[in-house]
């Protein structure tokens, strides 16, 4: 295997004074697409001998990699490594003897065509995502409930835009008065930006209506819209930052592990009259890597185009697009088309071809899918579902065929979300979750989730994990569908998550919150020349978190945060101080600092980590941002036999445009 520019980052797992023979070694087992190598460098007139693993295509892959490697090799640390060292890397590859050691599974990410990484994903974008649908559909009562849930969560990336659609929702709903406040509150946070350019328009409409009142008509199927002239708008941003990652260490020496010019363009697109509302999103970018051009990446997270007909109630979106409901778990290449037979029931249709990563700028066809699926609702102002049938085919052969459901509950102080994930090839729950939420008249907010999954999602394609072949075509030559399925069982775990949280609003100026969380990795049984590979077992997380506003000045915000881990490798104390001060209107500073101390169960030996961190916002003549985010982090390990200082900082420079 050769390992080129999509794969620039390796391991650090020891530096020796000699070279390491295998005998030295902790017993391990390497899936075949990962190389363990010696890499000779001269340090200070001295010889010296780097165990390093590589490639990894992202420090993300690389990361979830060195986290099952700390424990054998207690400092290792993730490098972009050179070009040279890429291409000398086999013929100094290190040969592990057979026998009995911890497999190290390749990561879900690595070839899951579906994000398995779904644990992770963020539950504001995904209100964000359903207050959009609501707002297309005309709920606006369902609109109103989930943007007033973000908003509850201070401070976070979505506030902005969720005040501004709230008001919205507020307007469409007939509730003037209640808009009129929201629309003032918002320009009251934001008097600036394009954004407020609407709400003051969308005001003075509601002053202007309130004036001169005219009566509502409700609009049904029947109706016909009203015809205006069309128009295109076209708005969007454009962002440019340079990111520098570099480290030390005080056995290795220092390198630099990253030094980017990263470019990001949104553009959208919208026309709109009496009858029809077409819009277009091209949102993608380009890395620029200083330190090797066969890293340059271009990345294509949207590029579509949608049309709906009102009068004739369909849509439809064609190009590379997101989708999370329906059986659809992520990014794809392809068609979703929507036909409304009545006010309660919407018939979706969609195919296309999955796409692992954004830096694909190509459709690949070895993949594909095709799903129909209902969305009913909304029933009592309260409840929407949503039915589905996907399936899946990789090479010919089915990779995914699953049935399933989604139900949604939502009041003002409450709502509930549930969804099943069943596959019918392998007659196995892939996704069970339910996700509730409670307002208490004291403001007090409570969020449940309960969730059980396949990791990564259960596909035919998971027996490839760990096998020399790249294909399931080349892995039919091996072995038999039936095989094949066996493999794809085995090299899927099963991950439970159960976590309580709670905030609560303390006097004017606070808010405090707590969570716990206990999560479950099943083990994987070897087969098929792989492996087994040991689950983490039960792992526990305790956080609490204290939230205080205007304490010196009007807009400040300060965040103190504390977590405790108890996982399978170790007990991990995280603290947090995250402040933000607008020193100008226009200037805004935000000094942060963590402190993280981790003590080892399987071996003798800890670890501390301190890092501060400073973030600067200049806005100039409204649509022009400048930032400069800049940190270092300092650590020291403790070992039996050993210690190890290292550091290392980061530089994000750059600026935004929004037009």
């Amino acid at each position: 295997m050769a390992w080129g520019g999509e794969r620039p980052y390796a391991i650090q797992l020891r530096l020796s004074s000699q070279p390491p023979t295998a005998a030295s070694l902790p017993s391990l087992n390497l899936p075949p697409d990962y190389i363990l190598y010696v890499n000779p460098v001269t340090l200070k007139n001295r010889q010296w001998y780097q165990l390093r693993l590589g490639f990894f295509r992202s420090v993300a892959e690389a990361r979830e990699i060195n986290r099952e490697l700390q424990e054998k090799f207690p400092g290792s640390w993730i490098l972009r490594a050179s070009a040279s060292e890429r291409e000398q890397a086999p013929g100094r590859a290190l040969k592990l003897p057979g026998g009995p050691g911890t497999a190290i599974p390749r990561p879900a990410n690595a070839l899951s065509q579906a994000p398995a990484a779904a644990e992770g994903e963020d539950r504001l974008g995904r209100l964000m995502e359903e207050a959009r649908r609501a707002m297309a559909q005309g709920q606006y009562s369902r609109a109103v409930a989930l943007y007033t849930k973000i908003l509850q969560f201070k401070d976070n990336p979505y506030s902005r835009d969720a005040l501004e659609f709230l008001g919205v929702a507020r307007e469409r709903k007939g509730q003037l008065a209640h808009a009129k406040a929201v629309y003032e509150q918002y320009l009251r946070l934001y008097p600036q930006g394009e954004g407020a350019e609407r709400v003051r328009q969308r005001l003075n409409g509601i002053l202007t209506a309130r004036a001169e009142p005219r009566p509502r008509q409700k609009r049904t199927l029947t109706t016909k819209p009203r015809r205006t002239d069309g128009q295109w708008i076209v708005f969007g941003g454009f962002s440019q930052f340079y990111r520098r990652d570099a480290s030390y260490v005080d056995k290795g020496g220092s390198s630099v592990d990253q030094s980017s010019i990263i470019s990001d363009l949104d553009i959208s697109g919208r026309y709109r009259d009496g009858r029809y509302d077409v819009r277009t999103r091209f949102s993608g970018g380009y890395d620029y890597d200083l330190l090797s051009a066969n890293n340059n990446d271009n990345r294509i997270s949207e590029l579509y185009a949608e049309g709906r007909d009102l009068e004739r109630h369909a849509s439809a979106r064609v190009g590379r697009q997101t989708l999370s409901t329906g059986g659809v778990l992520g990014r794809f290449d392809g068609l979703w088309a929507r036909y409304q037979l009545d006010q309660t029931t919407r018939i979706n249709f969609v195919t296309g071809f999955p796409v692992e990563r954004s830096t694909n700028d190509y459709v690949d066809t070895d993949r594909h899918f095709y799903g129909l699926n209902a969305d009913l609702g909304t029933f009592r102002d309260s409840w929407d579902f949503n039915t589905f049938f996907i399936k899946q085919l990789v090479d010919g052969v089915v990779d995914r065929k699953a049935v399933g459901g989604e139900a949604r509950y939502f009041k003002d102080d409450r709502s509930l979300f549930a969804l099943v994930d069943y596959d019918l090839e392998y007659s196995s729950v892939n996704i069970a979750q339910l996700l509730g939420n409670l307002t208490l008249p004291d403001q007090t907010t409570v969020n449940l989730l309960m969730e059980y999954r396949k990791s990564p999602l259960l596909t035919t394609s998971n027996a490839l994990i760990g096998q020399n072949a790249d294909t399931i075509k080349a892995l039919q030559r091996q072995f038999s569908s039936e095989q094949m399925e066996d493999l794809a069982r085995d090299r899927t775990a099963d991950f439970t998550t159960l976590s309580l949280s709670a905030s609560h609003p303390w006097y004017q100026h606070y808010q405090v919150s707590g969570e716990i969380t206990i999560t479950h990795l099943s083990d994987m049984p070897a087969s098929g020349g792989v492996d087994a590979v040991d689950g983490s077992g039960y792992e526990y997380f305790y956080d609490v978190q204290l939230l205080a506003n205007d304490m010196l000045q009007p807009g400040d915000l300060t965040i103190l945060g504390a977590r405790f881990s108890d996982t399978a490798s170790a007990y991990i104390t995280h603290l947090s101080l995250d402040t933000r001060l607008p020193l100008r209107p226009l200037l805004r500073i935000n000094p942060r600092v963590f402190f993280n101390y981790r003590s080892f169960k399987k071996s003798s030996g800890d670890q501390w980590t301190l890092s501060p961190q400073v973030r600067l916002d200049y806005q100039w003549r409204r649509r022009r941002h400048f930032e400069l985010d800049a940190g270092g982090e300092w650590s020291t390990r403790n070992l039996a036999s050993d210690s190890q200082d290292s550091y290392a900082y980061f530089i994000n420079l750059g600026y935004r445009l929004d037009f």
